[in-house]
Order: structure tokens, then sequence, then C-alpha cells
């Protein structure tokens, strides 16, 4: 919530509502103090991720906003109650990051691999207690060494699923607030050395096609965000007919 100054000294708070950065609408409800009414314009900003989307002042018809449009203005002469809605336009794509790996983003956030995560208390002994009584140690049983298919990788085979309400703590896995399903191929060759998920850009065989379920980055502990990318394997059944 902002408290702020017209230039003519009226008193305006504007209230913000909005799930951000889970969901797209964002909501300005302002409140007018001491007056019936005081003009003044309003400055908003259009993120660089989105591909349009619309305004709309209190319940007139929505208006549309240019993608990429940057900063722009209203001009008014507003009065409390009055309201502000953007609706903003999310589109799944991937970035390329590390070694050509890609990387599933929608609007602001980056969406990383939903594993299973097995917590365990770790006490520390002799030397190790300088660093405390012990930490917790975090596994998973649950395969993760997974490659998406830069051929055939679109946004229309992803789906976007919204869970309930936002939680007051959404940062973990119980409490994402949605998720993408996206198709992707086990990649056999991608192996573990030391517990550590080692980075492979060799190999080429392939899995079946499967789902994946990504959830947004802050929500996991253990993270695969970046996968390796191969071609679809060429059919090789007419070898053996």
């Amino acid at each position: 919530m902002l408290e702020t100054l017209t230039p003519d000294g009226t008193v305006v708070t504007i209230r913000e509502i909005t799930a951000y950065p889970f969901r797209e609408s964002v909501k300005f409800e302002l409140t007018v103090k001491g007056k019936k009414s005081a003009r003044f314009p309003l400055v908003f900003r259009v993120p660089a991720w989105s591909k349009g989307g619309t305004f709309r002042i209190n319940r007139n018809r929505p208006r549309e906003l240019e993608a990429g449009s940057g900063l722009f203005r209203i001009d008014g002469n507003w009065s409390s109650g009055d309201t502000v809605t953007l609706e903003f336009q999310a589109e799944v794509e991937t970035e390329t990051w590390y070694g050509g790996a890609w990387t599933v983003v929608r609007g602001p956030l980056v969406y990383a691999l939903k594993m299973e995560e097995n917590w365990a208390w770790k006490e520390f002994r002799g030397k190790d207690l300088r660093f405390g009584p012990g930490a917790w140690e975090v596994t998973s049983s649950t395969p993760w060494n997974y490659c998406l298919m830069r051929d055939s990788f679109k946004a229309e085979d992803c789906s976007l699923q919204l869970a309930g309400e936002v939680s007051a703590y959404p940062w973990n896995l119980d409490n994402a607030p949605l998720s993408i399903i996206v198709p992707a191929r086990e990649l056999p060759g991608w192996t573990q050395v030391d517990s550590v998920a080692y980075w492979t850009e060799e190999g080429d065989d392939t899995g079946e096609e499967v789902r994946l379920e990504l959830v947004p980055y802050g929500c996991t502990t253990l993270r695969i965000a970046e996968f390796p990318t191969r071609i679809i394997p060429w059919d090789r059944s007419f070898l053996t007919d």
C-alpha cells in the first residue's frame, strides 16, 4: 500500500491487490482523502516478458496493452473506490543457459523439475561440531535425468496447471501455486557423480517421451532447472525389416 501526496497536497492511497508473480492480474484500488476527487496521472510498467494484455478502469471495457510497450500513463480525475486492473499475457518459453541447456520460463518465473524430497536430520560429530549441531540432508529417489527435444518442443504442447488460492507462504512443493506440464524424454547417459548431477553434452540415446511437471524454481530444494537438449532419435526400425 502506498500513501502519497498529489502536487496540490491531496492525500491519496493506492492499494495493490494481486497474487503476482503466480498470477498475471494486478489490481490497484484508489482512495482520495478529504476531497471528492483529485486529478493526477498513474504510470504503469508493462514487463518485457508480457506478450500483450489489457488494462481496465473500473468496470469499463478492457483496452489493449502493447507487448513490450514499457511504461504507459493514464491521466484521470480519480475518486475513492476507483480501480485500475492490468492483465498481462505470459507464455511458456525456453531460454538457453550454460552449455546450451534449455530452461523453461513463463512470465517472470523460472521453472524446475518437481522431485520427491526426503528430509533427514544429520547430527554433526567431532570436528564438524564447529559448524553447529547438525544440518538437514535432502535426497530424492525419483528420476531426474531428462532432456528436452529441441526440434519438437512447442509451447502449445505444454499445459498450465493452477492450484487454488495462493497461500501466505507459497515457496515449497506442497504450496506451489501452479505448475507446467511439458513433454520430455529420459536421458540414461546423464548420471550422478558423487551425488551430483554431472553435466553432459554428449550422447543422443533417449527413452520414451514422458510428461514432466515443473514448478516455480523457488518452490524446490533439489533443483533440475537446466535440461540438456536432444533431437528426436531417427527411426532405425528399417534396419531390421
